[in-house]
């Protein structure tokens, strides 16, 4: 069957109701948009997971039981160096903070009596200013601290150590695990609970 339609020039001309070389244009078509839309979903997909681990190495924002950190090397605020091992020779506690934050410092007194336990258990007690030089020696002038205290070293360690809320708190294996993480404000039951930790060597 053949169906009639007008030229421009208005003299009639013909052409096939089934016409194969369109049809292969529509399948052709249909399928390169099907493969624009799968390839959004992915890209929609990946940015969400980009999202889940930004300001991270890897994994999610917060920190969690069971993560790896790195050893690392540091200067405390008098330009002395600072080592972090992960040796299995002994377990380490983390505290990372701002000097200028006033939840911070309102904590020092609950940090220093926590130190002075996990010192007992054999810790590394070791405060991590996010905070340069300078504005950590203006902060913490005159107060005093009973756990060693070290500049974080870089952006790659401070997203290796999940420091994405301060102040965090982390208690990190012999071999570099996390055991127990919390982050903002040291309540009595979670100053209870870290010291529990602490004494039981667990």
């Amino acid at each position: 069957m053949e169906k009639v339609g007008l030229e421009r020039d208005g003299k009639p001309r013909r052409w096939a109701s089934f016409d194969l070389g369109f049809i292969v244009l529509l399948i052709a078509t249909a399928v390169a948009l099907a493969f624009v839309i799968k390839l959004a979903r992915q890209n929609a997909d990946l940015k969400a997971g980009l999202a889940q681990t930004e300001g991270t190495l890897a994994g999610p924002q917060s920190a969690l039981p069971g993560d790896i950190v790195p050893g690392f090397k540091a200067m405390d605020i008098e330009g002395q160096p600072i080592n972090i091992v992960y040796d299995g020779s002994r377990r380490y506690l983390i505290y990372i903070f701002s000097p200028s934050c006033g939840v911070c410092l309102s904590e020092i007194p609950i940090w220093n009596r926590i130190a002075s336990e996990a010192v007992s258990q054999n810790y590394k007690v070791l405060g991590m200013s996010i905070d340069s030089v300078e504005e950590t020696r203006k902060n913490l002038s005159g107060s005093k601290l009973l756990f060693d205290l070290s500049i974080l070293p870089s952006v790659s360690i401070q997203r290796a150590y999940r420091a994405v809320s301060i102040p965090e708190v982390i208690i990190v294996s012999g071999e570099g695990k996390v055991d127990w993480v919390h982050y903002g404000a040291m309540t009595e039951q979670t100053t209870e609970e870290i010291l529990a930790k602490i004494r039981s060597g667990k």
